[in-house]
């Protein structure tokens, strides 16, 4: 019983596993195209990252703005 889902699991993870070989293979880009992607998503990201951290900072300051409103009445 042991053997059979060993060898049923060892099966399905080399399925899995050339499944996805074959979609980064099917692209047919060269390294230099894949690293300019990669690049152009990075730059998205970081474009997102940034005004999420502009988000924070306002929020941050509007909280401290509250605080300080507050003690003062």
């Amino acid at each position: 019983m042991k053997n059979t889902f060993l060898f049923l699991l060892t099966v399905a993870s080399l399925l899995v596993l050339t499944s996805r070989i074959y979609t980064l293979a099917e692209g047919n880009s060269s390294p230099r195209d894949t690293l300019r992607t990669m690049k152009e998503q990075n730059q998205k990201l970081i474009e997102q990252q940034n005004a999420t951290l502009q988000k924070l900072d306002d929020v941050a300051k509007d909280a401290t703005q509250m605080r300080t409103f507050s003690r003062r009445t």
